[in-house]
């Protein structure tokens, strides 16, 4: 968003993860709405929606520390 006159302003982030059995992310969807201003031009309907795609291609699958390090958030520490 480069050039812009001002700071994007957002109305909506939703970014959607989906998860194998394993805990990986196999994809991330990122979409949003917001406005925009560049010299005298305005316009508050922009969206975009971003897809990433992940894979693992033979990647280790070690998900042990997960308990250990979300229980540190979840229990307020």
């Amino acid at each position: 968003m480069g050039g812009l006159s001002d700071t994007p302003v957002f109305q909506q982030i939703e970014i959607t993860c989906t998860f194998d059995a394993s805990w990986r992310v196999l994809s991330m969807v990122t979409r949003e709405r917001y406005g925009v201003t560049l010299g005298i031009l305005h316009a508050d309907h922009c969206s975009a929606t971003t897809t990433q795609t992940f894979s693992y291609d033979g990647a280790a699958v070690d998900i042990s520390a997960y308990d250990t390090y979300f229980s540190r958030y979840a229990s307020g520490n």
